[in-house]
């Protein structure tokens, strides 16, 4: 058994013996130490989680989008393209476009190097100076297709 077998055992043991709540009341508090550990919430683990607590996986699925903090795919940075309608209407889609070109990847997917998850959001409440790009936090506003590149290689090593 590896560290991380004996981490998930631990956070299962606890969860399904020690804590006295309903099982669809674990569940969030279990992904959070889960994502914790082992950095995301990778498929075998919603498995194991479905079948331990009795919980169906269509549950556990939407629990994990409701929280955008829990993540089923392994990635270091977060790409999110603002696409409200005032950046939209101030050439986001453009922006969008060219990150995935750049990262050869449509949005909601991980780059092959599992560096940048690439997504859409809604208003960054920054309209006045849209398009706006928010990677991991930091926000670049007014963000044409051509600073695309550099945003990219603010992140890449």
């Amino acid at each position: 058994m590896t560290d991380m077998d004996e981490i998930l055992q631990e956070i299962f043991t606890y969860y399904e013996k020690d804590c006295d709540m309903p099982n669809t009341e674990k569940l969030l508090p279990m992904l959070r130490e889960i994502q914790e550990a082992k950095g995301y919430i990778p498929e075998s683990v919603k498995q194991m989680i479905s079948e331990r607590l009795a919980l169906k996986s269509t549950y556990i699925d939407a629990v994990i989008k409701r929280y955008p903090s829990l993540k089923e795919q392994p990635y270091l940075y977060e790409i999110k393209v603002c696409t409200d309608g005032r950046c939209t209407s101030k050439d986001a889609l453009s922006v969008l476009q060219t990150f995935e070109s750049l990262l050869g990847v449509p949005k909601g997917q991980v780059t092959k190097d599992n560096l940048f998850f690439l997504n859409t959001c809604q208003c960054m409440h920054n309209c006045a100076k849209g398009p706006n790009v928010l990677v991991n936090g930091r926000l670049y506003s007014q963000v044409t297709p051509a600073m695309v590149n550099k945003i990219i290689r603010d992140f890449r090593p």
